[in-house]
């Protein structure tokens, strides 16, 4: 016994977690005309920040929300998500995609400096995202001579609008696995004209794409209904999706192929996102 605290003593001192997963949570794409509901719930602080039990109390409204998701992750999946260790990474919201690229250096080179506190027993990361976060997300293959080289990062896309400028880049041996979910009836993930502004362009679509072309053996996709019914974009990320996200991830994992596999849920007391709801909603998705 006393051999055990030495040893925990030694951890300790030398700043080692404990922890055997990371998770961050990257937002997605907004603007300066976007509501007050909804800057609370997409926007958090510029780069990787841990979340802080008491944001709340400090008044500060970027990621406030998140702190309820992180629970209940954690409660729910305690053995794929810590409540402990989970980080909000902000960037601008803009447009574009050199935004959205120089957010995937940023992303990348803060990534590698808090991994360094856990020396050599690297954490499992874990990337939850919403709509263009994605993106930023898989950029991370762009940069990842950046990050350590037995570094393990799963990635999960939530209404992620598929490009051809970062869908290359899901080959990159830092990504182990990369969970793709969706509902059909998202139109916003769709509508961004990738071929537009772009050099590098998409022979399948014009737009944005809800699925991967490139079927790597580490993709796994879902597309998502409840009560038989697809939703909009801000449900596939805040709302009953985020609720069932463990059961969805275990459903995704006993998949042995990247095809779009399809999960419906049975919820007679779903409410959808919408400006005449968005109180009874928020108490039902981001009140504990």
């Amino acid at each position: 016994m006393n051999i055990f605290y030495f040893v925990f003593f030694l951890m300790c001192a030398s700043g080692m977690h404990a922890t055997d997963s990371l998770s961050i949570f990257i937002h997605g794409t907004g603007c300066r005309f976007t509501s007050h509901v909804a800057r609370n719930l997409r926007y958090a602080p510029r780069g990787l920040v841990k979340i802080d039990e008491n944001i709340k109390k400090k008044k500060q409204k970027p990621g406030q929300y998140f702190i309820v998701h992180a629970k209940r992750l954690a409660q729910k999946n305690h053995e794929r998500f810590d409540a402990d260790s989970f980080y909000t990474f902000g960037w601008s919201g803009n447009l574009s995609f050199k935004t959205r690229d120089k957010a995937s250096k940023v992303l990348a080179q803060e990534l590698a400096q808090t991994l360094q506190e856990y020396e050599d027993n690297l954490p499992i990361v874990r990337i939850i995202t919403f709509s263009h976060g994605g993106n930023i997300a898989l950029g991370l293959g762009k940069y990842q001579d950046l990050l350590p080289k037995n570094v393990k990062i799963e990635l999960i896309l939530l209404a992620c609008p598929i490009q051809a400028e970062t869908e290359q880049y899901v080959g990159a041996s830092c990504f182990t696995k990369i969970y793709n979910i969706m509902s059909h009836n998202d139109v916003v993930q769709r509508i961004d004209p990738q071929n537009i502004y772009r050099v590098t362009k998409d022979s399948h679509s014009f737009f944005s794409r809800r699925t991967f072309i490139q079927l790597e053996e580490k993709i796994r996709q879902a597309q998502i209904t409840i009560n038989g019914i697809g939703f909009g974009h801000v449900d596939t990320c805040y709302g009953e999706t985020m609720l069932r996200l463990p059961f969805i991830l275990d459903a995704l994992d006993n998949q042995v192929s990247p095809s779009v596999y399809k999960i419906n849920f049975e919820d007679a007391d779903h409410i959808a996102f919408g400006p005449f709801n968005y109180r009874r909603w928020l108490q039902r998705y981001m009140v504990l």
